[in-house]
């Protein structure tokens, strides 16, 4: 997923795709070995285990920095075309300094529920990711024609969208096991293709018709993002369609309403960092008040 999925998701620029792909290897490569080491730091000093406790390499701490270089290349969509590869390591060598940091907090000291990494990935790498692109002048206008699209780009951006499309439900379920697992990769599944259904549906009533492939890029890819915290909780496949659902209408809504207006105010994000991975987090909150814990299944 890593270096197929979001390295072929992020050729949809014309000016930019193969080193899009180049960018997403060296940066990925980079980020996976510094989230591991960050992320054994940060649990060593919340715990004062220093002495004769070095940082063990095991296949979940591999899994975990997994996730942190695909916070930084979350990052990295909304940088597209605007950094250097010199300046995108950078940013990668600080992000997985803070996103170890939340992901300590999130599970060690608070406890929390995030398998799909909905909070310490998408969430803080969207809203890193916004920041940095904030704080990063905007391309001149003779450069805005360069952030946009053709037809051959965007057909491996496509590449890229089914190749995460159909390993999501086994990112959120790989931390799990026994029927944490099962309920995850189903939840997961069954929201997924909510959400392509209604992100294709709502990218057609607002053309007119016809399909806009940018905003199908993200919203067929909401559904998994939102279910992420509560993928192995939920109980009931209803639960899940109607958390896909609405995360296509929201995605594909959010990027059609609120990309003009994100150019405007110097946010540029070419990789819609704001529309797939922000958005849809408030209506996520809504539906899964009706799951319940994992446990009440055994």
């Amino acid at each position: 997923m890593v270096y197929v999925g979001f390295g072929f998701l992020m050729t949809f620029l014309r000016a930019h795709s193969w080193t899009s792909i180049a960018f997403n290897w060296i940066t990925a490569a980079w980020a996976w070995l510094c989230a591991g080491l960050w992320i054994g730091l940060w649990e060593r000093v919340w715990h004062n285990h220093f002495e004769h406790h070095p940082i063990e390499l095991t296949i979940r701490s591999m899994i975990d920095a997994d996730f942190g270089a695909a916070t930084v290349l979350i990052t990295m969509g909304a940088l597209l075309g605007k950094v250097n590869a010199y300046q995108l390591l950078f940013v990668a060598t600080v992000e997985t300094c803070f996103a170890a940091l939340n992901y300590t907090l999130t599970y060690t000291v608070y406890g929390a529920s995030d398998i799909g990494g909905s909070m310490w990935i998408h969430c803080f790498g969207g809203l890193f990711g916004l920041m940095c692109s904030w704080a990063y002048k905007n391309p001149k206008d003779s450069e805005q024609k360069l952030a946009m699209s053709s037809y051959h780009s965007n057909v491996f951006g496509f590449i890229g969208t089914l190749f995460l499309w159909l390993y999501w439900p086994s990112f959120n379920g790989a931390l799990q096991v026994g029927n944490n697992k099962q309920r995850a990769i189903i939840n997961t599944t069954y929201s997924l293709v909510c959400s392509s259904f209604s992100g294709l549906i709502m990218s057609m009533v607002l053309h007119k018709g016809k399909m806009n492939i940018e905003q199908i890029l993200n919203a067929t890819l909401a559904g998994g993002v939102m279910m992420g915290s509560a993928a192995d909780m939920i109980v009931s496949p209803f639960v899940s369609m109607c958390i896909g659902f609405s995360a296509g209408i929201v995605s594909t809504a959010g990027f059609h309403f609120f990309e003009h207006i994100v150019f405007k105010v110097a946010w540029a994000s070419t990789g819609s960092a704001l529309a797939s991975r922000i958005l849809s987090r408030p209506c996520k909150k809504r539906f899964t008040a009706f799951s319940r814990p994992s446990r009440s299944l055994h």
